[in-house]
C-alpha cells in the first residue's frame, strides 16, 4: 500500500509541478547531506507515517495516516520567495486530492 501511495504522489507531482527535479522517499536525507549522493533541487522527499486501516463497505478498507513532504530548495536560485511559491504550488496540487490503492 505504501509503494502505491508513494508512486501516486510522485506521479501527481511530476505532472502538476514539473519544476520539482527530484522526488524520493524520506530517509533523513538532509540530516547527513554531505554523505548523500547528489540529487537535483528542488527536491521533494515523501515521508509516510503509520497508516491505520479499518473495514469499509464490503471487502474494502479505508486507511488513515499522515504523509509529510520535505521540500529542499536552493535559495540562491531565486531566493526565499521562489521557495515559498514552490511550496504553495505543491500544497495546492495535493490539497483535497484522494487516491485509491490496493492493500494486496
Amino acid at each position: 500500500m505504501r509503494k502505491e501511495l508513494y508512486n501516486a504522489i510522485k506521479e501527481k507531482l511530476n505532472v502538476n509541478v514539473p519544476e520539482v527535479a527530484h522526488i524520493a522517499l524520506w530517509n533523513h536525507n538532509v540530516e547527513f547531506i554531505e554523505q548523500e549522493d547528489n540529487w537535483e533541487r528542488p527536491a521533494v522527499f515523501v515521508e509516510i507515517a503509520t497508516i491505520n486501516c479499518s473495514p469499509f463497505q464490503g471487502r474494502g478498507h479505508r486507511g488513515k495516516g499522515l504523509v509529510r513532504l520535505h521540500i529542499v530548495t536552493d535559495w540562491i536560485e531565486g531566493g526565499q520567495d521562489a521557495a515559498w511559491d514552490l511550496s504553495y504550488k505543491i500544497h495546492s496540487t495535493l490539497e483535497g486530492w484522494t487516491v485509491s490503492v490496493s492493500m494486496e
